[in-house]
């Protein structure tokens, strides 16, 4: 498994979370603010975390959640690749089983059929 995990607000489009601490705390520009704004109006994603983000006390605990956030997510990534690895193994073993049996009675029916039936 590949351990990098996309996190959710890294995007070439997205706003970055200390752009939205910013626009939280008024400290854009008039024009900043604009292009947040305007990014706001067309990503319900980012405009519901700003909505988050404006109701919690203290903004700069933002990125810590966020980092939060993406350790348990990437967490759960692990536990679910280590799930399928454990049955797709248990699959596998229980294909070369029954490959092995075919094989036996395969065996079995050539020499029933073949060497006894001639003699």
């Amino acid at each position: 498994m590949s351990e990098t995990v996309v996190h959710i607000f890294d995007s070439t489009h997205c706003l970055s979370p200390a752009q939205m601490i910013d626009y939280v705390r008024g400290k854009l520009s008039a024009e900043e603010r604009y292009r947040v704004e305007a990014h706001l109006n067309s990503c319900s994603f980012c405009s519901e975390a700003v909505d988050g983000l404006a109701n919690i006390q203290d903004p700069d605990g933002f990125s810590l959640a966020l980092q939060h956030v993406h350790h348990h997510f990437k967490k759960q990534l692990r536990e679910k690749h280590r799930f399928f690895l454990k049955s797709y193994r248990t699959q596998l073993y229980l294909v070369l089983i029954i490959i092995v049996i075919l094989a036996i009675l395969l065996f079995a029916f050539y020499l029933v059929h073949f060497t006894i039936l001639r003699h």
